[in-house]
């Protein structure tokens, strides 16, 4: 399907769901309360059309939808419904919505962060945490990401969300033998694209090298991030994006990584905790796996082919992590002595002069 093509079929689904929701949206304003089916009518269609922005490369929308999605989780729903606030910034989400759909000349499109930071001030406190905020705001952040970031990082993290600024994960691996020199390089190159919020470092069993992600705050997109860090190996995954939906376009792991088990397989797909976590009571997450569904069966032996001899046994991350430590701080030491042989042979220079004033003598 063409371009053109494409962009014709999202600007007449967004026009179907608009009305059909338009519809939906009075029926709820006359009766001050929405009931869990319409809940989820709203959430499927909103769902649906942020994955067609998507598609066609529609990020304002797809942002704007997003946004959107996450006032109709939200718990305090009900309350909203009261709220004549609620229903007029929906209505003129839809307005925009058809405006960024509709084929128009070149030009700045209708700007929607202060319509995205309107819908975020509209939901009602319901008690939940910066973390479950954060995992709905960008679907895409993992256990790994959230766990290290700081109360500052994760403000700047939820300040971003209400801006259509993507947010990326940027994933490397870098050998020990050259870690600084590479990780200058990395952070030198990330800088001058975007923002990066946090990075963090742990210890591999790969191969002795240890793995970088950074949470990078870019205008630029994923194939251009993708083209600047393919020279150190890295791997951008935007956050926005559910990771199912991330996989399924990449045909990467759920958790946004190409193949990077010891013996050739992909890895397992993330657990669904985080997603678990991430979803609303108030409603359901339509990003998060369906938990009650039976356990899929056990996975069929593993054939010779992809068994390991049993000789080979790969390190234990705390043995990978004491080896690090352990480089660390054998060069830190060495570079220590270094600095106190050079002032120990600057003090003896010094000594040596004949007009030494005797200060260093007492």
């Amino acid at each position: 399907m063409s371009d053109s093509s494409l962009r014709s079929s999202f600007q007449q689904e967004t026009w179907d769901i608009t009305v059909e929701l338009t519809g939906l949206l009075l029926k709820v304003e006359r009766a001050s309360s929405m009931d869990e089916p319409t809940r989820a009518c709203f959430l499927r269609h909103l769902h649906s059309l942020k994955g067609a922005a998507v598609l066609v490369g529609e990020s304002a929308a797809a942002r704007l939808l997003h946004a959107l999605e996450a006032l109709f989780q939200q718990e305090g729903l009900n309350e909203s419904c009261r709220d004549r606030r609620f229903f007029d910034a929906v209505l003129q989400t839809f307005d925009v919505l058809g405006q960024l759909a509709s084929a128009r000349p070149e030009g700045e499109p209708p700007p929607v962060e202060p319509l995205i930071e309107r819908l975020f001030d509209l939901q009602v406190d319901g008690g939940e945490s910066r973390q479950g905020l954060l995992a709905r705001t960008y679907p895409g952040l993992l256990e790994r990401h959230l766990e290290v970031l700081t109360d500052r990082q994760e403000e700047r993290l939820l300040e971003l969300g209400r801006t259509v600024c993507p947010l990326y994960a940027v994933e490397v691996s870098l050998p020990q033998d050259h870690l600084r020199a590479e990780l200058a390089v990395c952070e030198k190159t990330l800088v001058e694209t975007g923002e990066i919020v946090s990075c963090c470092g742990r210890g591999s069993a790969e191969d002795g090298r240890v793995r970088f992600w950074f949470l990078v705050a870019t205008s630029r997109t994923a194939d251009e991030l993708r083209a600047l860090m393919e020279p150190h190996g890295g791997v951008p995954i935007d956050l926005r994006i559910p990771p199912a939906a991330t996989a399924s376009r990449s045909g990467q792991t759920p958790d946004g990584r190409t193949d990077r088990g010891t013996d050739g397989a992909q890895t397992s797909p993330a657990p669904p905790e985080l997603d678990r976590r991430a979803s609303k009571p108030g409603g359901p997450d339509p990003t998060a796996p369906d938990v009650t569904q039976p356990a899929s069966p056990p996975a069929p032996p593993v054939t010779e082919r992809h068994q390991q001899p049993e000789s080979v046994k790969a390190p234990s991350f705390d043995e990978v992590t004491q080896k690090l430590l352990d480089t660390c701080r054998n060069t830190y030491l060495a570079e220590f002595q270094e600095k106190v042989d050079d002032v120990g042979q600057w003090l003896e220079e010094l000594r040596k002069r004949p007009d030494d004033p005797g200060l260093i003598d007492g």
